[in-house]
């Protein structure tokens, strides 16, 4: 639980220093283009705001991968081995692996069938138990009043 919150606090701090650099980044780019920049100079100066900001982007999508990779296999859920292209991708920036857009979506997805099966029992034994406890509420209310 505390690792959760902390990961949190950290996700939203990456997000923060993400936007500030992606907008320093841009203000720079504008700069260059002031200046007069052209051609590879410019692309220069592109690449090297951008490769901050992707460095914290991939930070993020990691924080984000292990913590839905825990998730899934606290339910039961298998994840898919790092080596598949389609669910994972390797940061060009760090070298850690992060879950693709696509990889994320399947986990997430059965994660969901796998809480819904496993609170499905509970629900309907759930939902008797407030029928008949609303069986002995009218009862009583019933010989109450006569």
């Amino acid at each position: 639980m505390i690792q959760c919150l902390k990961d949190r606090r950290r996700l939203r701090s990456l997000e923060r220093q993400e936007r500030e650099l992606y907008e320093k980044g841009q203000r720079e780019i504008d700069a260059a283009i002031k200046r007069g920049l052209k051609g590879d100079d410019l692309r220069g100066v592109e690449a090297f705001a951008l490769f901050e900001a992707e460095q914290i982007n991939d930070e993020i999508s990691n924080i984000e991968s292990t913590r839905l990779a825990g998730k899934a296999r606290h339910w039961g859920v298998p994840v898919p081995p790092q080596t598949d292209g389609e669910n994972w991708r390797q940061s060009s920036a760090l070298g850690t692996w992060s879950l693709t857009e696509i990889g994320a979506m399947k986990l997430r997805r059965e994660i969901a069938i796998e809480v819904e099966i496993s609170q499905k029992p509970w629900l309907n034994w759930a939902a008797l138990a407030i029928s008949l406890g609303s069986l002995m509420v009218s009862v009583a209310a019933f010989f109450k009043s006569h």
